[in-house]
């Protein structure tokens, strides 16, 4: 079987909002679809059980290196010509992956695309709704129908060989402002 897209979630103690993730992802995908989750040497215990019961494709680096270096990782094992990267506290909705394919056959080769925060999240702590509501609000639904040169890596797609000539996400920055 080909596959075409490559789903990568990188993981940092976020047992309480993976399972979430992972299900409304595991609903939509089809046969051509791989999931990749990379676990950044996370502290807390049973990440790869909940890992399994979507995915065989789970790797645990020896080391905590940044999400920059995570998803680097993954997308080394990636198989799939796009490379669809979602945080592990992302959610995305019910006509997510429908849309996603539907918009790719209307972009350039070299083009990436940049999903948003909505304004509702389903994961029920306030980080997670003042952070919806922050971007929401306050970045995106400004921008909405413009072009940007911001990339927010809590969701984004481009072609795999894209990534790769642009070097991938760099190696130097660990914190949680590599995009």
């Amino acid at each position: 079987r080909m596959i075409k897209y490559s789903f990568i979630i990188p993981v940092y103690n976020s047992k309480e909002t993976l399972e979430v993730c992972l299900a409304a992802i595991k609903k939509q995908i089809n046969e051509q679809t791989e999931i990749i989750v990379v676990d950044d040497c996370s502290t807390q215990k049973g990440i790869k059980e909940i890992v399994k019961k979507f995915t065989p494709h789970f790797f645990r680096l020896k080391k905590n290196c940044g999400a920059g270096r995570v998803r680097n990782f993954g997308t080394k094992k990636a198989k799939g010509e796009w490379l669809i990267f979602i945080d592990s506290d992302v959610v995305v909705s019910g006509n997510f992956f429908k849309e996603v394919v539907k918009r790719l056959k209307l972009l350039p080769d070299d083009a990436c695309l940049q999903g948003v925060y909505g304004w509702q999240t389903p994961i029920n702590n306030v980080y997670s709704q003042y952070k919806n509501l922050y971007y929401y609000y306050n970045f995106f639904y400004r921008i909405k129908k413009e072009k940007y040169s911001y990339l927010s890596s809590h969701c984004f797609l481009l072609r795999k060989e894209v990534f790769e000539k642009a070097g991938g996400f760099n190696r130097q920055i660990k914190t949680v402002i590599e995009d």
